[in-house]
């Protein structure tokens, strides 16, 4: 008999204790939009998991017109150099405005995942010298180290020749 009660005092403890745990779950507020969260801990893995000599980190926003204005050519260039070069996008829009995130990268022809910002500063967090100017963009080699960076927009033929001139050296 202390046994039964043992047990069923137990088991509602597990169920109550699991439906806290189920209710103060934080979803993901970019998982619906296709998004997927980044951190400065996360960052270094992802670039592993590129498998290019060349590793283009390109932190955005929708409100932020250079931004927009830079990134068909970023797409163009990653298309260009597929096996060579690839890009990560970072947007730094609040969760409010993913809808229109996700809206702007199909209309730009985004095939590729895109990122969100899951901490306040990551632009300061992974580039210390940063203004927190945008975009700010960040060359990586394979190795994960941080080649050039630099903030504002770039134009597609200045990039090109910034990774013209690392494969030819790499």
């Amino acid at each position: 008999m202390k046994w039964k009660l043992f047990s069923i005092i137990v088991g509602l403890g597990l169920i109550a204790s699991g439906l806290w745990w189920w209710k103060n779950q934080t979803p993901d507020p970019g998982a619906e939009f296709g998004l997927v969260p980044m951190t400065a801990a996360k960052l270094p893995g992802v670039i592993k998991d590129a498998g290019t000599p060349l590793v283009l980190v390109n932190f955005w926003a929708t409100w932020c017109v250079p931004c927009k204005a830079e990134m068909p050519g970023l797409v163009r260039l990653q298309k260009k150099y597929a096996s060579d070069f690839k890009v990560i996008f970072v947007t730094l829009d609040d969760k409010e405005a993913f809808p229109g995130t996700t809206e702007f990268l199909i209309q730009t022809g985004v095939q590729f995942p895109t990122y969100y910002s899951g901490s306040g500063d990551l632009v300061k967090e992974v580039y210390s010298k940063s203004h927190g100017a945008l975009p700010t963009s960040i060359i990586f080699g394979r190795d994960g180290k941080m080649i050039e960076a630099w903030e504002g927009d770039i134009t597609e033929a200045d990039l090109e020749a910034k990774i013209t001139t690392q494969l030819r050296g790499t």
